[in-house]
């Protein structure tokens, strides 16, 4: 089996990035917003200048902080973690 080159495995993580039907977005070890997919921004309603920049928790619901928060310390630690979070469109 051939080794994938370092461009192919960055092409193929792009593609899914940019194709995927599900929001997805980056933020840094701060909480603030990195990246955010296309999906995000057509989901969300918000364009890329409006959420890059901005901290994780000024779209996370007040219920909702906690689990985030405990979510995130994970991944603070070096664990790996799945969750799921709504958060509002640019109308609320």
């Amino acid at each position: 089996m051939k080794k994938r080159s370092l461009a192919e495995s960055a092409a193929d993580r792009n593609r899914f990035w940019t194709l995927s039907q599900d929001l997805m977005l980056v933020c840094n070890f701060e909480g603030v917003i990195t990246a955010v997919n296309p999906s995000g921004n057509r989901m969300l309603g918000w364009n890329d200048e409006e959420i890059i920049g901005r901290q994780i928790s000024d779209f996370i619901h007040p219920n909702d902080f906690k689990i985030t928060v405990a979510e995130v310390e994970k991944l603070n630690r070096g664990f790996t973690t799945w969750f799921q979070e709504p958060l509002p469109d640019k109308t609320g």
